[in-house]
């Protein structure tokens, strides 16, 4: 408790006056600083900004790591540009493209580095739905689901339909 001050005629006014305390009847508005959050809600904003960044750093790890074998192993073939070759069969699955990547082949670090940035993608979509769960704004919610239920759709049609 701090000590009264006294004014001139000798009254006792307590330091820092209330709204209760003011001759005139002031509304008072309580104001909450915008920097202040639940700790659920940045707990949960941290998980999603830590994925991202590992996430898209590994990716850029195998991208480069993959480019720079790549080089390497075929700097001196020539392209023959008169016959178009798409990407083998082997390099089309999921399987595929993690065995190549374990035989540390350029090709498949760089197609697992692409496949690990789209799913780092999607991984934040999720994260961002339950994060908008637990803030409980229904709206965002459903948006970010669909736009989950989208990704996921376009990602399975791509494993079972480009075979």
């Amino acid at each position: 408790m701090s000590k009264p001050d006294a004014y001139a005629d000798g009254t006792a006014v307590e330091r820092g006056l209330t709204h209760e305390d003011t001759p005139v009847d002031i509304p008072v508005i309580v104001v909450l600083e915008p920097s202040v959050r639940p700790p659920v809600e940045e707990r949960m904003q941290r998980v999603i900004s830590l994925a991202l960044l590992f996430g898209v750093l590994a990716s850029a790890a195998l991208v480069v790591l993959g480019g720079s074998l790549y080089v390497s192993q075929h700097a001196m073939v020539t392209t023959d540009y008169a016959a178009f070759r798409g990407t083998p069969s082997a390099m089309r699955t999921f399987r595929g493209v993690l065995d190549a990547a374990l035989h540390f082949s350029g090709k498949g670090l760089i197609q697992l580095g692409l496949m690990l940035l789209v799913g780092v993608q999607v991984v934040r979509v999720f994260l961002t739905g339950i994060l908008f769960a637990l803030e409980r704004d229904r709206i965002f919610v459903g948006i970010t689901g669909i736009v989950f239920v989208l990704l996921m759709f376009g990602i399975i049609k791509g494993i079972f339909y480009c075979r």
